[in-house]
């Protein structure tokens, strides 16, 4: 490797670490089995959720297991820049929204997409009853306008019928 080369990566090396450096130093560590506060001190609460990125922000919705119960309460969605710092923004799914998903149920494990074709974001969820998978197992399917909007039941179904 010639003289001009070798400087070229070095001196590039040297510039990328200072770039990313000042980064990483503002990011706050995660802590392995310590309590992951949201922005207002409050537990984060997102159990089984979906992470996933519209623009420059990422969204985090999951399963809201504040009365320590699988039973529905509601969905979460937090939001943050850098992956590490979350922000409560809305119960993006409740049982007095929509009526559709009594509190005697299971909801869990939402997957959220951006569809371009509707401009809107739309979500799979399972749907069960307490006691057992089969025969109580189902899907759904909800839609909202923005990433942590209110979302509205579209469907209900047994997913494999």
């Amino acid at each position: 490797m010639s003289g001009k080369k070798y400087l070229f990566r070095v001196a590039s090396a040297v510039v990328f670490g200072l770039l990313t450096s000042s980064a990483i130093a503002d990011l706050k560590p995660i802590e392995s089995g310590k309590d992951w506060l949201d922005t207002n001190g409050k537990l984060i609460n997102a159990h089984g959720g979906t992470l996933f990125q519209a623009e420059e922000t990422y969204y985090w919705i999951g399963q809201d297991r504040t009365q320590n119960s699988n039973l529905f309460n509601a969905l979460n969605c937090y939001s943050s820049n850098d992956l590490t710092t979350w922000t409560f923004e809305n119960q993006v799914m409740t049982s007095k929204r929509n009526t559709e998903l009594p509190s005697d149920v299971i909801i869990a494990r939402p997957k959220v997409i951006y569809n371009p074709l509707t401009d809107s974001f739309v979500m799979w969820f399972k749907y069960r009853r307490p006691g057992g998978i089969e025969p109580n197992m189902r899907a759904g399917v909800a839609s909202s306008e923005t990433p942590c909007g209110d979302y509205h039941v579209e469907s209900v179904f047994f997913s494999n019928r």
